[in-house]
């Protein structure tokens, strides 16, 4: 639905009402709301910035068993030193997007130097989620090699309260589908207008009632209905 936060709006032809694909339901047009960036309550860092005042990221790439395909990933780590110090660390799926269209970097790096949020790892994963091709193997690789690899390599928490698993869109629907699939690993989720199609409805309800420990969910500017009868 439209955010009643504000006016702008724009008509989309992919998708209808219903978060379904056009070509798979009535051709039914969908008003969808629209933010422009620059308008942030957030000061984020100039793009033409000086190298020097760009939170660095580190860039990583590993080859997955699970999926069969080169996954690579980038790792921002705040300034200091935590030599003694285990941080909280967050995997943020759909990474590529998160960091050149949502500058979440950027974002955090500001955040932790004007006091606002705590020192943390982030973990953009640079894998994209296609509904109809399917997630295959990505909850076995986030699980049992992403997560071992980031953990062995920096200095992040073991608890699975420290870690969060995070994303928009489909990176939202990733981050619920391969996270309540590794419950024992993943403490909180966030999401941000997750994009559930019909198809993944199931899945996401049966993963969510399976016995294991409690997590910490999060959900924003969207709604998720699972199931026709909510």
């Amino acid at each position: 639905m439209p955010d009643p936060g504000h006016s702008k709006r724009f008509v989309g032809r992919m998708i209808g009402p219903n978060m379904e694909p056009m070509f798979l339901g009535p051709a039914e047009k969908l008003t969808i709301s629209w933010v422009d960036l620059n308008e942030g309550r957030l000061a984020v860092p100039d793009e033409a910035a000086p190298e020097s005042r760009r939170p660095k990221l580190i860039q990583h790439e590993f080859e997955s068993k699970a999926m069969n395909q080169t996954i690579q990933y980038s790792v921002y780590v705040p300034p200091g030193e935590f030599d003694d110090t285990r941080l909280p660390v967050i995997f943020v799926h759909d990474g590529e997007v998160a960091l050149d269209a949502g500058r979440q970097a950027e974002i955090l790096d500001s955040l932790i130097a004007a006091g606002k949020a705590k020192p943390v790892v982030a973990v953009f994963i640079r894998w994209r989620l296609y509904p109809l091709i399917g997630f295959e193997g990505y909850p076995q690789m986030f699980g049992q090699e992403l997560i071992p690899a980031v953990q062995s390599a920096y200095p992040v928490s073991d608890r699975r309260e420290d870690r969060a698993s995070l994303g928009g869109g489909f990176g939202g629907t990733l981050a619920l589908l391969s996270s309540l699939m590794n419950r024992p690993l993943i403490g909180r989720i966030g999401c941000h207008s997750p994009f559930a199609f019909e198809l993944m409805h199931d899945p996401i309800k049966q993963l969510a009632s399976m016995p294991g420990p409690e997590m910490n969910v999060r959900i924003e500017r969207g709604e998720i209905t699972i199931g026709r009868n909510g």
